[in-house]
């Protein structure tokens, strides 16, 4: 009986790496620090705060082609009732209120806006976060 054995070798070229990728969620931020944008009610008066990016630059965009659910988290400093989104062109008076931890369906650029009470002197610093 004859047992014949073969052996193929094979010389490796090359390997290749794929980065990491970060995807998009659709909602994007004009700006890491935000601005007033508009007046700032005296003490005595409630009212809305706008803030954006500056003027004509919107808080935050996301495609008008569709609605992007994302998920903003927010804790509110002493003098604020609540926070909102509001359509740049939009009158801050047509606040639409953000839940901290509840998901909202946003579509195209967006301000901020901010009821604040009569009575604080000095409203302090706060950041929003978004998850998708």
């Amino acid at each position: 009986m004859v047992v014949t054995t073969s052996a193929v070798f094979a010389a490796l070229l090359f390997t290749q790496t794929f980065p990491a990728v970060t995807r998009s969620s659709g909602l994007v931020a004009n700006c890491t620090t935000l601005t007033v944008d508009g007046p700032v009610p005296s003490v005595g008066t409630q009212f809305n705060i706008r803030f954006n990016c500056g003027p004509g630059v919107a808080a935050v965009s996301a495609p008008t082609s569709t609605v992007v659910t994302v998920t903003p988290t927010f804790t509110l400093p002493a003098g604020y009732l609540f926070l909102g989104t509001v359509p740049p062109t939009s009158d801050v008076s047509n606040c639409s209120q953000l839940t901290s931890g509840q998901p909202v369906g946003m579509s195209g650029s967006s301000d901020y806006c901010a009821a604040v009470d009569a009575t604080t002197v000095q409203l302090a610093t706060f950041d929003v976060s978004w998850a998708a």
